[in-house]
């Protein structure tokens, strides 16, 4: 029973994913008027709040700051994604009315050589799937309709004007409670005038998430994310320091005390699966280990909350946060004493290393699913940094009540707190710049929770261990077997840019890296964590345009990259200067990378494209770069350009490329293209379309399908 807990959660959870709740029908307002939530949340792009329509769950988004009183009526006007009607305004320009007629649905599959090849959706509308929501489903991308509906959220709306017609009928008291987590916030710009939102998000969350982007993605990348959102762990602290400080002043109505300083801390917080679990956990044992008089093992009071959490939403079984909290508490209750009991030396110290290591560890089958790769430095970073958390989470509330009394005398300890930040902040950095990620394709994915799992089976039963360990080996030899059996061409939707991923067992090549925007970090990093990319073998830049190497700095930083191929010199010790032609292998498969000044002389950058032309796993197919017609003309008949199965569209669609001759000698079976939505050359331009249907050649182009995975 003390570690059924595990899969009693996991039955759950597979119930949940099974059963979903029925969808609701579409909303229709019968006034734009709404009462003022007590809570909101605030950002650098405005206030966001979450009401009632009916039985929806609206969200609205206000442009700028916006404050009301608590139970004001607003009304408002607003804007919503009307699905249709988008569809409707992309179709009418560029001839992609021509285009949909001809070729459909952009979900339609295709069999034969390509083995299934899939237009994915690219275009998304954040509200709830059940009200047609459509987001990025993309392998590695994050759905941002299924975390809206998880969060219980029916439908999103812009607030383009809004006013006050009546104000609120609360009690005053309730009112200002509601405006204490503003009050809080701009007590912490005074007292933190430096690292407030630093700070402000490691004590009380993301309300107030004013944090710059580029420190979040640090966070993100070295495994502390969990350092900007409150966690149990720190109300754990709050109320085993609350409850002590009690014990040493002899209050008798400690719990009440507690209850009261958990309320308040609700109000500034909002409700997470993490943080009721711990409120519910520390109230549940005082109850019965200091009124009640009774005494449970630690998993008893677990189980309970557990229970209680998913009673009071049972949604929060699939979100991530749940399983962070009861996964990692279970293993420092259940394994942290076993490995204690191991090791002579300080108690505090070893259990400290040993219960964040134990938490890194547990954390990675959860982390795996959402990210597809964890950090090595994550271990070193917690180790580090974690504590620092709980010092923040003291301190700063040592400050804001010091400045209750004393303004001057909070901001001289806030001066220290805030320099120790910079020094933690600076540390990060330094982790960051040295990390070293591992990722994993989603059959190791499979694999690695499937071990942990049959792990926990383990040591829960301490049996059927020799069946526990053929059938990790088994998963192990599998997940090898079909990462080398995978042979798939991915054109990358990188906006007006153009990226090309080829996977061929382990062997790897990325043709062009887009631009700087959408960043490579938004629209090529994802997918190389969800294939498992740790190195890539071969990185051809076509030509030095931006579209085509912006992403190249990052790429560098953050991914092995064995040997670069392009027209033009880059600073990289394994980078090879094409002027005319070359050879390289892709496991099994072979390209060859041919420069135009083989058969041509042009000094315009576009003209100076390398020309890729690939057999990989008995398929073929040819990348002309932003080469025009008149060097197309000139490679066909250098005898360079032969026919292929795939073709992808010259420079983006261009009518100035993709001549009548290159479709003649190259014969496709298949055409893709990549360019930018609403972009404005008119790529792919209606003339190039109308060829494409002259000659009845099936096209899908990332503008309008997004990614486009093709298995060779």
């Amino acid at each position: 029973m003390k570690g059924g807990i595990i899969l009693w959660l996991s039955l759950i959870l597979v119930v949940r994913i099974i059963f979903q709740y029925p969808g609701k029908e579409p909303i229709k307002f019968e006034s734009n008027v709404f009462e003022w939530p007590f809570f909101q949340t605030e950002s650098s792009q405005g206030t966001t709040v979450v009401t009632e329509f009916g039985d929806h769950t609206i969200q609205l988004q206000f442009d700028g700051i916006t404050h009301y009183n608590y139970g004001d009526q607003i009304f408002f006007n607003y804007h919503s994604y009307d699905q249709e009607k988008h569809w409707k305004r992309q179709e009418s320009k560029q001839g992609e009315k021509q285009w949909a007629k001809q070729w459909g649905n952009s979900n339609e599959s295709y069999g034969g050589i390509f083995g299934g090849l899939k237009a994915e959706q690219a275009l998304w509308y954040p509200y709830n799937s059940n009200l047609n929501c459509t987001s990025i489903k993309h392998p590695g991308f994050f759905d941002v309709c299924r975390w809206l509906s998880l969060q219980g959220i029916d439908y999103q709306i812009k607030v383009i004007s809004h006013s006050l017609i009546q104000e609120s009928s609360k009690p005053k008291i309730v009112q200002y409670l509601a405006k204490i987590p503003n009050k809080i916030f701009d007590r912490f710009i005074a007292l933190f005038p430096k690292n407030y939102s630093t700070i402000y998000a490691m004590i009380f969350g993301s309300r107030f998430n004013y944090l710059d982007s580029q420190l979040k993605q640090q966070f993100l990348d070295i495994g502390l994310v969990h350092m900007l959102v409150v966690s149990g762990s720190q109300v754990t602290f709050l109320v085993a320091v609350i409850f002590f400080f009690c014990k040493i002043i002899h209050l008798r109505f400690r719990i009440y005390v507690i209850i009261l300083v958990q309320l308040l801390y609700l109000v500034m917080v909002g409700l997470d699966p993490s943080i009721l679990r711990a409120m519910l956990m520390a109230d549940i044992f005082i109850i019965n280990h200091y009124v009640l008089v009774r005494r449970y093992p630690p998993w008893w009071y677990l189980t309970i909350s557990a229970i209680l959490v998913l009673i009071i939403d049972p949604n929060y079984v699939l979100l991530a946060g749940f399983w962070y909290s009861f996964l990692i508490s279970w293993a420092l209750i259940m394994i942290v004493p076993i490995i204690l009991t191991r090791f002579i030396g300080p108690k505090w110290l070893i259990g400290y290393i040993i219960s964040n290591c134990i938490a890194v560890t547990v954390a990675i089958p959860i982390q795996l699913l959402q990210q597809s790769y964890i950090n090595l430095y994550s271990y070193v970073a917690n180790l580090w940094l974690s504590w620092f958390a709980i010092v923040i989470l003291f301190v700063g509330l040592l400050c804001l009540l010091i400045s209750v009394l004393s303004i001057s005398v909070a901001k001289i300890i806030a001066k220290t707190l805030d320099f120790s930040v910079d020094v933690m902040i600076q540390v990060m950095n330094d982790l960051a710049l040295g990390s070293d990620f591992i990722r994993f394709n989603r059959y190791a994915v499979f694999t690695i929770c499937c071990i942990y799992f049959l792990m926990i089976v383990w040591f829960i039963y301490r049996r059927y261990l020799r069946v526990i360990i053929l059938t990790s080996i088994t998963l192990i030899i599998l997940t090898v077997y079909l990462t080398f059996q995978r042979s798939l061409l991915i054109a990358l939707d990188v906006g007006q840019g153009d990226a090309t991923l080829v996977l061929n067992g382990y062997n790897v090549m990325l043709i062009d890296v887009g631009g700087s925007y959408p960043s490579f970090r938004s629209r090529i990093l994802p997918i190389l964590n969800y294939y498992g990319v740790n190195s890539i073998d071969s990185l051809v830049i076509t030509h030095h345009d931006h579209d085509h190497i912006g992403g190249l700095p990052e790429l560098l930083r953050l991914v092995d990259v064995q040997q670069i191929i392009s027209p033009e010199y880059i600073h990289h010790p394994n980078h090879h200067l094409i002027s005319f032609q070359t050879q390289l292998s892709i496991g099994d498969g072979a390209c060859i990378i041919s420069s135009p000044t083989l058969f041509s002389v042009s000094h315009q950058s576009n003209n100076q494209s390398l020309i890729v032309h690939c057999n990989v796993n008995n398929t073929s197919f040819l990348i002309t770069g932003d080469n025009n017609q008149m060097i197309e003309l000139a490679a066909i008949r250098a005898g360079v350009i032969q026919p292929v199965d795939l073709l992808k569209l010259g420079h983006h669609g261009s009518k100035y490329s993709n001549s009548a001759e290159l479709f003649i000698s190259t014969q496709p079976t298949f055409i893709w293209n990549s360019s930018g939505r609403n972009n404005p050359f008119g790529h792919p331009h209606r003339s190039v379309i109308k060829r494409l249907q002259e000659f009845g050649i099936p096209y899908r182009s990332t503008h309008r399908d997004g990614i486009i995975t093709i298995a060779l």
